[in-house]
């Protein structure tokens, strides 16, 4: 193999066709390192020391990392989930603050309500049934478990002379709710205004004491084992016109509200309702059939 020419070598040791300067001359007033990064534009590339060569770098997260200097060079945390904690930290709070509103902790499209507010002012239990058009749906067990409870925490009504027995203004009174726990609980309620109640917990039942008697006031639940929608209260207004009519349900909805006006219902009232509920509507009610 032919040796190059001292031509040939001249022209391999020049930095570039653009920078015709000898590569040792050049280091011999710069640096060798200077003269090696020179590029064809008479500019040096920037360089500096490797980032492994820093003082505290930290290869999970890719830089210079303080907690990696206090932890004695080891990330333990990154060790664990193979992801640098301060970069994970970051991006956590950087996504918190692009969020705004999380959708999903929402009740409803149409109801832009965050449920642990809702829960902070109302209980949880309400939010937890609440539906999207505003109205709470209890389960069937659920609410048992609430009449039992008010039932219990309910006193007995004390025993009330015969004086003030004969002079009470007496109202007639129907209540229609197949659950029997809460028709007794309005019944001792009711009993202590001196109203006197009659009770029936199924649609024979109801249907018998329509036939049989004019009522003041019929306290009606919709949901009866074998009712097939608004069929008690129709058989109320032909039967019974003169009778108010208040419906007491915990499947309460805009729809069947109207619909219940329409037959006559002088009032709703949404289950659980508390005592002082039943005795003011009831009252309400006697005083129109008055």
């Amino acid at each position: 193999e032919a040796s190059p020419t001292e031509q040939e070598r001249e022209a391999i040791n020049v930095i570039d066709i653009d920078s015709p300067f000898d590569t040792d001359e050049v280091a011999k007033y710069t640096d060798e390192d200077y003269a090696k990064s020179v590029s064809r534009s008479d500019i040096p590339i920037a360089g500096g020391p490797s980032p492994e060569l820093l003082e505290n770098y930290c290869e999970m997260g890719a830089m210079v990392c303080e907690i990696f200097a206090k932890v004695g060079g080891t990330c333990k945390g990154g060790m664990k989930t193979g992801k640098c904690p301060q970069i994970e930290a970051r991006k956590r709070k950087a996504a918190k603050q692009k969020q705004g509103f999380d959708p999903n902790k929402l009740i409803g499209i149409d109801m832009p309500f965050d449920y642990e507010e809702v829960a902070a002012i109302t209980g949880p239990e309400y939010v937890q049934y609440l539906d999207r058009d505003g109205y709470a749906f209890m389960p069937y067990e659920q609410l048992k478990k609430n009449a039992a409870r008010f039932l219990a925490t309910e006193p007995e009504p004390a025993p009330v002379s015969l004086e003030v027995v004969a002079g009470a203004v007496q109202h007639d009174i129907l209540v229609i709710e197949d659950e029997v726990a809460v028709n007794n609980n309005i019944r001792k309620i009711l009993a202590k205004k001196g109203y006197q109640v009659d009770q029936a917990v199924t649609k024979e039942e109801a249907l018998q004491k329509i036939d049989q008697r004019a009522y003041k006031l019929v306290l009606l639940d919709l949901k009866i084992p074998g009712v097939k929608g608004l069929e008690l209260l129709r058989a109320v207004r032909e039967k019974r016109p003169e009778s108010m009519v208040i419906i007491i349900t915990g499947y309460a909805s805009i729809e069947t509200a109207k619909e219940t006006a329409r037959l006559g219902a002088v009032a709703y009232l949404p289950k659980p309702f508390t005592p002082n509920e039943i005795r003011e509507v009831t009252e309400s009610a006697v005083q129109l059939a008055a």
